[in-house]
């Protein structure tokens, strides 16, 4: 027997390995493996890579261990370099085992990725529940009260509810405005289930009388309806406001799903009159309405709220979302609500870090109040490393991604949404006003049309349906019956502002001036981050009529100018005002360089989609200034802007059309349009 022989078989498998190197191998790969991971980690981040690229690496590096240890056994103590036929067969089967591995964990992974929608116009794949990632529904809750004030008490209670859910990485629970739609449907939970693509469905009832609460909740099983967790809950106001928290936790434990790290700081108060309010100003700012009388509302609940508990963390996010909408869409801060924003959402991560309501508030400060969109798309593909399956934060990447002019990843973005929410009315809108805006208009139409067979008839759908038409066949009679057939179905000031534009792609000059002049819109919520104050329609509809100008419109434009200016990211929208307000006094020399200086502020490359617009509104006021060709100039480049001026709107908008008539450049821009535009 040699030495050799007799040292091996005295030896302990732990010192063969040793001896033979294949802990010092493994030992090595595991550090190598470790630096590779993180490298990727950063690499990953930077470049927004998905998720399931670190996945696949960590299960490859794993599955190369056993790899190493058999080639070190082989080849470690006497550095052999023959391979033998034995060590073949083994390294074989295991190359043979992890391939197929990770070919089924492939394919797995591919099942549980987000619903895509076809590529054919108009129509979208039917939502799957990944068998990897449950899709829950949070069907409305009952409202059980004797007192029908307090249905505000049920539905807040089911966004809280919703809310608390999506905090787990490992649940998409479907948006509240998919939901909303369900309240007082009389169809099945299985009938519910598919039409929205959920593997399970959360119900329930609420009853407040007094000081009392009492829920009733069961989760129910979508495919077979099974319910698999029910409970009651009866409890004093007071001992009612973590329910959604307790819920959320029951839930979790049914479906083995792990609970997100913030999901212990979510937010919510310990105070019951703080809860009412809060619940209160959520529900108003659900409704979605883009009213200014609603958001000052929101706000002055959220801040009552606050007042009563300086902690409570949702209560700031609310307020500073509010505030931020109220800049965006109508420049109306004061100079303490204007640097309230950053304080509050700083207080509300300081009391629930990173919160789902922390980064969305982020993102969208970004977004409404900087306007600095690319710092608007991390944050919220930030957040969506954290939450990947929040409505929210998609729905404002999507939005920013069309401002920062890719209009094929918004597409796609919007698409992804509506495919994994079908029926929500919202996402159906962007994506059709997506289209529309990137001039794709058989397209928005096709999409618009394709969401109101499926659904429940929705008037901003609808209105993007028939727009769309419009501009794709230059014929707006269809507009014309809009407003009238849905009168009381949207908010006075919008349902004006939509009579207004499609006034001006139809081209009835007398009723348009006097649907100006006669306005009863207190404030107009069209154009998102470029306010036109009611005054300056006005003043437009009195130049119609021939009148000189509008000096009392002039003075209260400027009034509003005065607001925009304290806004460093609007500039642009302080020189138009300046230029609308000096037209209407008559200095139309004054007018032509503050809207040559408004439209130079705003181009394209800074904002995809108000570039158009502030485009056509500044050579409407060049036109009427007597700058005609700088007008004409204007409108040329655009025809080849995203959501700039169209041919339907050269030939009939009233407020184009008096100004330019006649003008030689004008008809010769009508007659020789891009060819894109056909005739």
């Amino acid at each position: 027997m040699t030495g050799s022989s007799a040292r091996s078989e005295g030896e302990t498998a732990w010192e063969r390995l040793r001896r033979r190197k294949a802990v010092q191998w493994g030992i090595a790969y595991a550090a190598a493996a470790w630096v590779f991971l993180q490298v990727l980690e950063y690499v990953a981040e930077s470049f927004d890579w998905p998720a399931s690229i670190r996945r696949f690496a960590l299960i490859a590096l794993l599955l190369g261990l056993p790899i190493v240890i058999v080639m070190a056994w082989y080849h470690g103590d006497r550095g052999v370099q023959r391979v033998s036929r034995t060590e073949l067969g083994i390294l074989t089967l295991l190359f043979l085992s992890a391939g197929t591995f990770l070919w089924l964990y492939y394919d797995a992974d591919e099942d549980s990725l987000p619903v895509n929608v076809s590529g054919e116009a108009g129509t979208i794949a039917p939502p799957m529940a990944s068998p990897r990632v449950p899709r829950l529904a949070v069907m409305p809750l009952d409202n059980l009260s004797p007192d029908p004030a307090d249905a505000y008490f049920a539905d807040g209670l089911h966004d809280e509810i919703l809310g608390a859910l999506a905090t787990s990485p490992d649940l998409q629970v479907i948006s509240r405005t998919t939901m909303r739609a369900y309240r007082d449907v009389r169809k099945t939970v299985r009938q519910i289930a598919a039409e929205i693509g959920a593997s399970h469905v959360l119900e329930g009832s609420v009853r407040r009388s007094g000081t009392r609460v009492r829920l009733l909740v069961q989760l129910i099983d979508a495919t077979d309806d099974r319910p698999m967790w029910s409970e009651s809950f009866d409890r004093n106001i007071e001992d009612a406001l973590s329910l959604q928290q307790e819920i959320a936790a029951e839930v979790a434990t049914t479906l083995n799903l792990r609970t997100s790290s913030s999901a212990a700081s979510y937010p919510t108060t310990s105070n019951p009159e703080a809860y009412d309010l809060y619940l209160k100003a959520r529900i108003l700012d659900e409704r979605n309405d883009f009213s200014h009388a609603s958001m000052e509302e929101v706000e002055e609940l959220c801040s009552r709220a606050i007042g009563i508990d300086p902690n409570y963390s949702a209560a700031y996010t609310l307020r500073a979302i509010s505030r931020l909408r109220r800049l965006w869409f109508f420049a109306d801060l004061s100079e303490d609500e204007w640097r309230s924003i950053p304080t509050d959402i700083d207080s509300a991560n300081r009391l629930s870090p990173d919160g789902a309501h922390v980064l969305r508030a982020r993102a969208m400060r970004h977004y409404y109040a900087d306007m600095d969109y690319r710092d608007a798309l991390g944050a919220a593909r930030e957040g969506q490393r954290t939450y990947p399956y929040d409505a929210d934060l998609r729905e404002i990447e999507g939005l920013v991604l069309r401002r920062l002019g890719d209009f094929d990843a918004a597409v796609a973005a919007f698409r992804n949404l509506i495919g994994s929410e079908p029926t929500n009315a919202p996402y159906a809108y962007l994506l059709a006003e997506t289209l529309r805006m990137s001039l794709q208009y058989t397209e928005a139409s096709a999409a618009a049309h394709a969401y109101l067979e499926r659904a429940s008839p929705d008037a901003l759908v609808t209105w993007e349906e028939l727009l769309s038409q419009a501009f794709r066949d230059s014929d707006a009679s269809a507009l014309m019956l809009y407003p009238d057939e849905h009168a009381g179905k949207t908010d006075a000031d919008s349902l004006w502002s939509l009579r207004t534009q499609a006034l001006r792609l139809y081209g009835d000059e007398p009723a348009l001036a006097e649907h100006l002049v006669n306005s009863t819109a207190e404030w107009i919520p069209d154009n998102g981050g470029f306010v036109t104050p009611v005054a300056l329609h006005t003043g437009f509809g009195r130049l119609l009529l021939g009148e000189s100008g509008a000096p009392a419109e002039a003075r209260e434009i400027l009034e509003h100018a005065a607001n925009v200016s304290r806004f460093p990211a609007r500039e642009y929208n302080f020189a138009f005002l300046e230029a609308g307000a000096a037209l209407l006094a008559g200095d139309l020399q004054r007018a032509r360089e503050r809207a040559l200086r408004a439209e130079r502020l705003m181009p394209a490359s800074r904002d995809w989609i108000l570039a158009g617009q502030v485009s056509i509104d500044c050579a409407v006021i060049l036109a009427w200034a007597g700058a005609r060709q700088e007008a004409v100039d204007l409108l040329r480049r655009s025809l080849d802007t995203p959501n700039g001026v169209t041919p339907l709107q050269l030939r009939n908008d009233p407020l184009l059309t008096k100004p330019l008539s006649g003008y030689e450049g004008y008809d010769a821009l009508k007659a020789n349009l891009p060819e894109r535009w056909g005739t």
